[in-house]
Parts: C-alpha cells; structure tokens; sequence
C-alpha cells in the first residue's frame, strides 16, 4: 500500500471496475479466464496472464489459495508456449497480493490441440493490437492510456495506463522501465486511485515483472492542470 501510494502522489501531480477477465475454460475443478488488458504483441510473440479460479480451496507448499496466475508467452507461429512468471492468490481472481510467486521462466512447449492451452494461444495470438495514445511526453516519461479498455459504474469509472520511463527507476532496489496501472476515477468527487499496478523491466510492460500489487489505494483529489486532469476529463466524458 505505501508504494502505491507514493506512485498514485506522483501520477497525481504529473512530476515524476477490475481486469477484463474473459471465460476461457469451466469444469469441476474451476474457471480459467483470459486477461484481454494483459496481451502485449510483438511480431508473431504475444504474453498474456490467465488467472485459474478454483471453486474450492486448494494447497500448495503449505499455502491454502483460491486461485493461480500465469504470464505466459506466445509462440504464435511455431504455435509454442512457456510461462514467465506463476504466482498462487489466498483470494479468488487473483485479487490481492499473491501469497507465492515465481519469474522463472519455463521451456517452450509445443501447444497440443484441443487444450486449454491451445483455447489461450489462439486468444492471445487472435487478439487486435491495442491502440495506445500518448496524453504526455516529456523528459522523464511517455504515458499512454488505451481509451477502449474504459470501464463505467454509476460515476465511477476506470481505465488503463501504461507508463515507459526514459531512464531506469527503482523500487526496493529492484530496477525497472515500465508500468502498468489501472486507474478509477470518481467523477462526481474529482478523485481517483489506482485498483492494480504493475512494473516490468523493460518498455512497453515487457520483460520481467519487477512488482505486482492488486490492493486498491486511498481515493486522493485530482490536482487541476496536472495528467490526471487530462485523463479524468477522457474518463469521465465516457459517462
């Protein structure tokens, strides 16, 4: 929450509704979900995190958890997969810290047919590359927001933004180049916070993930003439 909430202050002054979750699979043992926000493509390569809830409580190394996510890459012409980073939730959907992780990546892997694994790969490889503007660039930052990914309840409503910084930045120590942020907007009290970030060693979300946290931050108001406004106004003209 403490590092959120530093980020959220330096998003807010412009100086320095959850994941879309799609239905893949449904049997006996749980839901797999796509996270359509999460697919990054490059040539014929695509990452994506699908998030395992289980319907009931599972355990692992000791760890009771409701549910699993995993980044995974895309082969989408050799039609291969490996995952890049795994991690077990206490909570269902991936929600909250998670209890274990791991950024070890795995081999490469054939995608047989007619598997959940070949239900993932065609969604990912399938998928339209997301039209990303950028609302700000300056020496320090370029940040893009994806106004189709903008999600409303009543006066409430969210949307993604991704952040590349131009030189390396740190978090306990850990360096990192990107982020990733799903920002909700109160548009009746001018406030937003920050629902789940993410940051990656390298530009544009890639590489690995540097720092992972699904709990939401305090609702802070929305400086005048600061990126927040800029984005605040997209948002909430949605409405």
């Amino acid at each position: 929450m403490k590092h959120l909430t530093i980020i959220l202050i330096a998003f807010l002054f412009g100086t320095n509704c959850l994941a879309e979750l799609v239905p893949i699979n449904d049997d006996d043992q749980g839901t797999l979900y796509a996270e359509r926000s999460t697919i990054n493509k490059i040539g014929y390569r695509a990452t994506m995190t699908d998030v395992l809830d289980y319907k009931t409580t599972r355990t692992f190394d000791g760890h009771q958890h409701l549910s699993m996510a995993i980044k995974a890459e895309y082969d989408c012409e050799k039609n291969k997969r490996r995952m890049l980073q795994i991690a077990i939730f206490k909570l269902p959907l991936a929600r909250g810290s998670p209890m274990l992780q791991s950024d070890a990546s795995s081999e490469w892997e054939v995608i047989n047919a007619n598997t959940f694994e070949a239900k993932l790969a065609s969604f990912a490889c399938n998928q339209r590359k997301q039209k990303k503007e950028i609302i700000q660039d300056d020496k320090i930052k370029t940040i893009f927001i994806d106004r189709n990914s903008i999600r409303a309840d009543g006066h409430l409503a969210s949307i993604w933004v991704n952040t590349n910084y131009k030189s390396t930045q740190y978090l306990n120590e850990k360096p990192y180049r990107s982020g990733r942020y799903l920002n909700e907007f109160d548009c009746q009290g001018d406030s937003m916070h920050i629902l789940q970030m993410s940051l990656h060693s390298k530009l544009n979300t890639s590489g690995d993930t540097m720092f992972f946290d699904q709990t939401p931050t305090t609702w802070q108001r929305v400086p005048p003439d600061t990126i927040a406004t800029k984005i605040l106004e997209i948002v909430c003209d949605k409405l």
